[in-house]
Parts: structure tokens; C-alpha cells; sequence
């Protein structure tokens, strides 16, 4: 869901500029960092797409709208 560390679904993905920052875990070693955006594909299609903020730092998809 990536190419060149950009977030990648037929095509480049548009990322809105607003985002949603997970943080979770912490009460039990597991920590889970993530920000979350709605991104547009480039036929319009619009998918909720999060990054990890440690580690490998990847882009996933969630959902699409």
C-alpha cells in the first residue's frame, strides 16, 4: 500500500489535512501509535488509511467510504 514511502492505491494517494492520532497500549506493553487521514484515490474513491508511528513507519488501509 506504498511506493516510495508514499501511500499507494492506484496511484498516489491524496491525503486530507486533517488527522486522527491513535495511541493505545501502554497499560500493558503492546503500545499501538498510529495517525489515521482519509486519503483520495485518483478515480475519487476515498479510503481510510493509517501510518505507524514507530517502527517501519508503513502506510495500511482501514476502509474505504
Amino acid at each position: 500500500m506504498e511506493k516510495g514511502g508514499w501511500p499507494w492505491w492506484r496511484g498516489r494517494l491524496h491525503l486530507e489535512p486533517e488527522r486522527e492520532r491513535i495511541e493505545s497500549g501502554w497499560w500493558d506493553g503492546k503500545a499501538v501509535s498510529r495517525d489515521y487521514f482519509i486519503a483520495r484515490a485518483p478515480g475519487g474513491e476515498q479510503l481510510w488509511i493509517y501510518r505507524e508511528l514507530h517502527g517501519a513507519r508503513r502506510w495500511f488501509l482501514h476502509g474505504f467510504f
